[in-house]
């Protein structure tokens, strides 16, 4: 596994890695030529337990896109430009896929529990994507939720100001499921004041 610090370094060598032969299957996935040319995807060997992955030099043939956020403002959902933030932002996790099966993705740290940015702004609801190809296929706008913990998945969705856009009837279905699972309330105690 490599530490937070190599990121940056790591996806610019998956990046470099992308050949001509990657980029068509890609654009055959339907991946815009605009996204590739924004050096966005790269071309890495992994292994992969469930929803993480490590690189590996002998493992299965996956691309990655890296994960980026907003220094500034590293836990926010929304940005006033998306745009800067995915291509300018720290890279603190990457997110590999798999175009044989476009809906399973997996990251190496977890940092981030959102892929992309949405547009700060109460009047569009933000496209949420079920995986980073799909994000790719629609020029990244919107946001892929990395997160399968239901506390953070709520965190995240709740805070798309204008509103969600689903990617299909049932993934509505599974976005409202995630907003209204309960969630966990803390033990609430009263401090008792010694008398005087």
């Amino acid at each position: 596994m490599i530490g937070e610090t190599d990121l940056g370094a790591e996806f610019v060598a998956a990046r470099d890695a992308l050949t001509p032969e990657h980029k068509r299957q890609l654009k055959a996935a339907g991946v815009p030529s605009i996204v590739l040319a924004w050096g966005l995807v790269g071309f890495v060997r992994i292994e992969a337990e469930q929803n993480k992955f490590y690189l590996a030099d002998t493992g299965r043939e996956s691309f990655v896109v890296p994960v980026r956020v907003d220094p500034e403002a590293p836990i926010d959902v929304d940005h006033p430009a998306p745009a800067t933030s995915i291509t300018l932002g720290d890279t603190v996790d990457l997110a590999a896929f798999d175009l044989e099966r476009p809906d399973w993705f997996a990251t190496i740290t977890g940092l981030s529990p959102v892929l992309g940015a949405a547009l700060f702004s109460d009047q569009e609801p933000t496209m949420v994507w079920r995986s980073p190809l799909a994000w790719l296929q629609a020029k990244c706008r919107g946001v892929v939720p990395l997160t399968t913990d239901p506390v953070e998945l709520r965190a995240v969705l709740s805070r798309l100001p204008g509103g969600i856009t689903a990617q299909d009837l049932e993934h509505a279905r599974e976005i409202e499921s995630a907003l209204r699972a309960p969630q966990p309330t803390p033990r609430i105690f009263v401090h008792k004041a010694r008398a005087a």
